[in-house]
């Protein structure tokens, strides 16, 4: 090997006790054997794994609880990282300048120690936690704060629930995020912080992925359509390994998606080390410099060797290029290895962008931490779920009948029969019946065994060698073609599902009898069957129903909640849209957000708050208000599914599903308070938590609000402040649209059609002319064009007949304008924004001027008024020609040589005598 993995605080690997007689590693005496007489796992997988043989030893400890041997991970990690090539080249904006990537790569540590850390509220002001340079890797974790949520009449206040650092799901309204200053941009200039992070998992063919996380500082994309940069990079590539550790290819991640390159095919610095090509400015992964990337940023990579970055420790040696600061096993997010906490932060990696961050994929924002995005956990070993026909690892006779059999039967090989199980005689391989999708419906007794690893032994004459009949799917003679217009996730045939392709959906086949799962599709995907339809939620974590039927959700609307701040359980109100001429229910059940199962039965329910499509919480009926003909919304996962998914839940916040005794929990009580633990949720460990000004909570109960305490309940609403506030705690305010119309809008404004509708939230305008003026539009596709109108302001009145025009400004609800298309740009689905105008409306309109209403209008060359600052020498387009003047080289108006011999030239000589000599 090249070097040494880097490891902080690890250890060297070292034969176990518990090991197979592999590698010099002797196993145990009475160690535990299977009913065909192979021995039983326990750190190896199956005879003697390569990786092993050649050097890597295991340590007989697995600390992030993965399944897989620390020291396997580490050794493996440590051989086959891969040599990125940054990018060096011609760019096409300089086609004979050779260019390098303006952005380096970077490391966590380098990127906390010059970041601060916020959270956005939507609609209100962002508020700071961590000053520049304070972040680390223990107090990003510590933090937590309420949702800060703006009402009409109340302004911007803090509310339940607490969004905590290190636990939960990822809020889109209500967000941590880590901000660079502009000069960090760069990254670093030293390779020695070029640092990669390794992720090693069990995958679905019985082996295991590496992934490497390459970090950069900023995302400078102008070779991509949409131009979206952001700050903070995450970028991967996994390389898949078999059940003998032995390389199968590798996905190369890029903008969202990968491509698949199988082992032979790569390009390599050595036999066990992949090249890496990246992509100027967005750092893409490409396999060579001959693809193209994949939309909105089509271009090929370009470099050469001097511009090689040597991601082990030690791999550069003589060669050529960059040695960067080697590779760390991060473990797994439950569990981090070697100091990086890290991977457990539930935030971005830069600043909210244009779009909000209204989502894990937002790509104008930073990202979120590699362990939240679902596309980096790609062909993943789930854990075994029982009851689904396969009996997996951690399942046997004793803990799941259902898939394993009852212990004491006598499943064992059948002499004569075909070899083709693994564990008794009745596990039959899943490889080996992956293009016979009805196998396991013709043979009852078999279960499927997706960890054979390649070993086959006898099998139980109840499960035959497949045949024919096997072949055709459940409930039909015809065989499994793929069927048109469904989505491409077979090989094979259209009922052998790419094991790959769902391996987050663990109900998958559980849910699709008539589909077999097919572990050989090596990137290449075909249409499938109807009877084996793309992967859904249902897939996931199961149907969740409370009653007797239940159907899924079939629109977002309204939910209603029985507790405060939209807790409790949740309902739909199945009167609306019934209509006038028409007053039952359609029979569309529409909670919030389009998703989930609901019930049929009807309820008579006293609710107390309700979410709307925005996903924000209107606590309106304190008291309760008793509503009829509601029916239960069930959710996948919820408290109470009995099953702790760390995702959504954790044991504070539901015990039914997570126990005390749960490896996640806290251990409150044992006196110590942990990085998890705060004095709001283990006052016992850490304290009870101040109630004085300063501790980050708005304790209202306690009587702190935006007066008295401002460091935590925020500053105090005043006229300006973009909210109309009727009222203070104390009284004081009284906006309404005479007294503010800047944050009330202007009474009474007039459509300019023939129907209008209100302008509900603020989000963004665009205009017709240069800096916000001329007049004003909304773009109704946005938010998935959901009928909410939208302005910069969150008032006035929008149109309902849509339009093209062509716009050459844009202003956000931060009231900045931003003069994005200087020649106009054409834009459909645009509806007229009318208001009632006066100055401070935040629009520059009608007989306004920078110089009648600086509130609305810049001042600008070219605004026809001479503003400050503008003279006729700078801008005489306002301020007139310039009368002239003596030095300003031209001999004009009453000026001579005598008067202006700067101008005019210095006057001839005369003659002072007379005759006048010749």
């Amino acid at each position: 090997m090249r070097g040494q993995l880097l490891r902080e605080g690890g250890r060297p690997g070292l034969c176990g006790v518990a090991l197979l007689a592999v590698a010099g590693c002797v196993m145990p005496q009475g160690a535990p054997t299977l009913a065909n007489g192979e021995p039983l796992d326990m750190v190896a997988t199956g005879s003697a794994r390569s990786a092993l043989a050649a050097g890597c030893s295991a340590t007989g400890r697995d600390d992030d609880l993965d399944g897989v041997d620390d020291g396997e991970e580490d050794c493996l990690l440590q051989r086959h990282a891969p040599v990125v090539y940054l990018y060096y080249g011609y760019r096409p904006s300089a086609p004979t300048t050779l260019t390098e990537d303006p952005s380096k790569p970077a490391n966590v540590d380098w990127f906390l120690a010059r970041a601060r850390l916020r959270m956005t509220h939507k609609n209100c002001r962002d508020c700071q936690f961590l000053d520049y340079g304070v972040p680390n890797q223990t107090n990003i974790l510590q933090q937590r704060h309420k949702r800060r949520i703006w009402k009409l009449f109340k302004g911007c206040r803090h509310t339940n629930p607490i969004i905590y650092a290190n636990a939960g799901p990822y809020i889109k309204s209500d967000a941590f995020f880590l901000q660079l200053p502009d000069s960090a941009h760069t990254g670093s200039s030293n390779p020695a912080d070029w640092r990669v992070y390794g992720h090693v998992y069990k995958n679905t063919i019985g082996g295991v992925n590496l992934q490497y996380w390459f970090f950069y500082a900023y995302n400078d994309a102008p070779n991509c359509v949409l131009n979206l940069n952001h700050e903070g990079d995450w970028e991967h590539i996994t390389i898949r390994l078999d059940a003998n550790y032995a390389p199968q290819g590798a996905w190369y991640a890029r903008h969202g998606g990968s491509n698949w390159r199988d082992w032979p095919n790569m390009n390599k610095f050595d036999a066990n080390h992949p090249y890496v090509y990246s992509m100027y400015g967005s750092h893409a992964s490409h396999h060579d410099t001959s693809s193209m990337g994949m939309w909105p940023c089509q271009e090929a990579a370009a470099s050469d060797d001097n511009h090689r970055w040597f991601t082990w420790a030690g791999g550069k040696g003589a060669s050529a290029g960059y040695q960067g600061g080697g590779v760390v096993n991060v473990g797994e997010r439950d569990n981090p290895l070697n100091g990086q906490t890290f991977i457990q932060f539930v935030g971005r990696w830069g600043e909210i962008g244009v779009f909000g961050g209204t989502g894990v994929g937002d790509h104008s924002s930073g990202p979120v931490t590699p362990p939240m995005n679902d596309r980096w956990n790609r062909d993943r070993k789930m854990a075994p779920v029982c009851g689904d026909k396969k009996c997996e690892a951690g399942e046997d006779c004793n803990n799941c009948t259902a898939d394993c059999g009852a212990c004491g039967s006598t499943c064992s090989g059948t002499v004569g029969q075909w070899a083709g199980c693994r564990g008794n005689g009745c596990a039959v391989c899943s490889e080996l019946v992956a293009a016979y999708p009805s196998y396991f419906a013709n043979h009852p007794s078999c279960t499927a065994n997706t960890t054979c690893g390649g070993l086959y032994y006898t099998c139980n004459s109840s499960c035959p060698a497949p045949t024919d009949a096997d072949q055709a799917s459940v409930g039909s003679s015809t065989t499994c073609n793929g069927t048109a217009g469904e989505w491409s996730g077979c090989r094979g045939n259209g009922c052998a599902v790419c094991s790959e392709l769902v391996a987050d959906y663990p109900r998958y086949f559980q849910n699709h009898p008539g589909c077999s799962k097919n572990d050989s599709c090596g990137g290449l995907y075909y249409t499938c069957n109807s009877s084996c339809p793309a992967p859904t939620d249902n897939d996931q974590y199961g149907v969740r129903c409370g009653e007797a039927t239940c159907k899924p959700a079939g629109a977002a609307y309204i939910s209603h909640f029985e507790g405060s701040a939209c807790t409790g359980r949740e309902y739909y109100y199945t009167p609306y849209f019934s209509g006038t001429f028409n007053p039952n229910p359609d029979g569309i059940y529409r909670p919030w957000n389009g998703q989930g199962n609901v019930g049929d039965a009807l309820r008579t329910v006293a609710v107390k708050s309700w979410k709307g499509t925005d996903g924000v919480c209107h606590d309106d009926w304190p008291g309760g208000n008793s509503l009829n003909n509601l029916v239960r919304v069930y959710r996948y996962p919820y408290c109470g599914d009995g099953v702790c998914t760390l995702e959504f839940e954790n044991c504070g916040s539901c015990e039914v599903d997570c126990p005390s005794d749960h490896a996640t929990c806290l251990r409150c009580g044992n006196g110590t308070c942990e990085s998890n633990e705060n004095c709001m949720n283990c006052a016992a460990d850490c304290g009870t938590c101040p109630t004085t000004c300063g501790n980050g909570v708005c304790d209202e109960a306690g009587g702190e609000n935006c007066e008295n305490c401002a460091a935590d309940c925020g500053q105090c609403a005043t006229c300006g402040d973009y909210h109309c506030n009727p009222v203070l705690p104390s009284g004081a305010v009284d906006e309404t649209c005479t007294s503010c119309p800047q944050d009330c809008g202007g009474c009474n404004p007039t459509c300019g059609e023939a129907s209008c509708v209100a302008v509900k939230e603020s989000f963004r305008s665009h205009f017709s002319g240069p800096h916000c003026t001329g007049s004003e539009y909304s773009y109704t596709n946005y938010f998935g064009a959901d009928g909410v109108m939208r302005s910069s302001t969150g008032s006035g009145l929008a149109g309902s007949a849509l339009k093209t025009v062509t716009v050459k400004s844009y202003m956000d609800g931060d009231r900045q304008c931003y003069d994005a298309w200087p020649s106009g740009t054409p834009i459909g689905n645009m509806v007229s924004i009318y208001r009632a105008q006066y100055c401070g409306d935040g629009v520059c309109s009608g007989t306004e001027s920078s110089s009648s209403c600086a509130a609305d209008c810049t001042a600008w060359c070219g605004d026809g008024q001479c503003n400050s600052g503008e003279t006729c020498s700078s801008c005489a387009t306002d301020c007139g020609a310039c009368p002239p003047r003596c030095g300003d080289g031209l001999c004009n108006g009453t000026e001579t040589c005598s008067t202006c011999s700067t101008d005019c030239g210095e006057c001839p000589p005369s003659c002072l005598k007379s005759p006048c000599p010749l």
